[in-house]
């Protein structure tokens, strides 16, 4: 009798899985793998917790009367998460409330400047003007390691918003989804690259492997400048306003035979409404001595 009570326990627990299962799939399908696979709780904390806050130190650095009390379990913080709160701490972030309220997989809002420089040098002029802290935005260019057609390039303004300790806590703006081998694109990110620089965001650069970008450059992951520390090699972005080798790398990959031809006249175009113009002006007779050898 105990074997048949144990077969029908087991049954049970089979069913109660099954049904947990496809909720879970249900709604990963509908929302997304964070909206599935996380309560709102979880993303509350990790939402500090990816940016540097440990959970002990969420009382401390967002304050919003919050103490260790409330965010020592779920059951505690979940009674705190009111609207102001939620919200709040998405601003200080700088990442989507669909994300927060489990709805949506995309954390960060996406900022597209495609064939928009003077929009992208309000963006950062604006960025600029909301604090006097000198030295507190740092841009990032991330290119794939192994090329081919579609390639796409991450560039991100790292915004340094506080300290825990001696270590900065920082959010994130992406500038949209950059397709690096095609070269209208390239060409309108070396000119967001220089804007950056002469706004006083410098700009440096890194070569990982393309599986860290495919869900990056869409805001589908959280950034983690310490993990691109340790992927791939340094490039330097703004050599793209001065050194024409730099700008045209890699670009017979887009299967476009006169691409480069094209790249160069438009840089041309771009620098001369002085969109290259960075720390230094652009160097334009360097680009005009390249565009000679396919004219």
């Amino acid at each position: 009798m105990s074997t048949i009570f144990e077969v029908w326990e087991y049954f049970l627990r089979f069913l109660k899985w099954k049904r947990e299962r496809d909720e879970r799939e249900q709604t990963a399908k509908k929302y997304g793998k964070w909206g599935a696979n996380t309560t709102l709780v979880s993303r509350f904390v990790q939402l500090f917790e990816r940016h540097g806050v440990h959970r002990n130190q969420i009382p401390r650095f967002f304050d919003h009367g919050l103490t260790l009390k409330d965010v020592s379990s779920g059951e505690a913080l979940i009674e705190k998460l009111t609207e102001t709160v939620m919200q709040d701490a998405c601003d200080l972030f700088a990442v989507r409330r669909e994300w927060l309220d489990g709805v949506s997989d995309e954390i960060y809002e996406v900022n597209h400047f495609y064939k928009y420089p003077a929009e992208f040098e309000k963006f950062i002029q604006k960025l600029n003007s909301e604090s006097d802290d000198t030295g507190r935005l740092l841009g990032k260019v991330i290119i794939p390691s192994s090329k081919n057609i579609r390639s796409e390039a991450l560039f991100f303004i790292e915004e340094r918003i506080g300290y825990l300790g001696n270590e900065p806590i920082c959010r994130f703006h992406l500038t949209g989804t950059w397709s690096y081998d095609y070269w209208k694109c390239r060409a309108y990110l070396a000119a967001c690259v220089s804007i950056a620089c002469r706004n006083g965001c410098h700009v440096n650069g890194s070569i990982v492997d393309r599986k860290y970008l495919e869900n990056v450059t869409q805001g589908l992951e959280f950034i983690d400048p310490q993990v691109l520390r340790g992927l791939g090699r340094s490039w330097e972005p703004e050599d793209m306003a001065y050194d024409p080798d730099v700008f045209l790398k890699d670009l017979e990959l887009a299967g476009h035979e006169n691409s480069k031809e094209l790249e160069l006249q438009l840089w041309l175009k771009l620098a001369g409404d002085g969109w290259l113009d960075g720390y230094i002006p652009a160097s334009i007779e360097k680009f005009e001595q390249k565009l000679r050898i396919y004219d």
